[in-house]
């Protein structure tokens, strides 16, 4: 994976806060 363990970790951080805010939008829609 990921050479830079904190790389990795500040990687993983942007994936779940793009994920959430993937998340919102859909929740928005369906409302």
């Amino acid at each position: 994976m990921y050479a830079d363990p904190i790389k990795a970790g500040d990687q993983i951080l942007e994936d779940q806060a793009s994920q959430r805010r993937y998340e919102g939008k859909k929740i928005k829609e369906c409302l």
